[in-house]
């Protein structure tokens, strides 16, 4: 995990990547905002954000 600011960059190249997609998934029953570890509100946009990169 790279911090950059108030950022955080998560590279899925690893082991466990499959558990780490399901946890910031925002509307699996076992994510960290269901778990209130990030805050949430109706209504309110959240800073999560899914980026790829064309592999060509």
């Amino acid at each position: 995990m790279k911090e950059a600011g108030r950022h955080f960059f998560i590279l899925t190249a690893q082991p466990q990547t499959n558990l780490l997609s399901l946890s910031l998934e925002l509307e699996s029953v076992d994510s960290y905002t269901t778990f209130g570890y990030i805050p949430s509100e109706v209504g309110k946009k959240l800073p999560i954000y899914r980026f790829t990169i064309d592999p060509k």
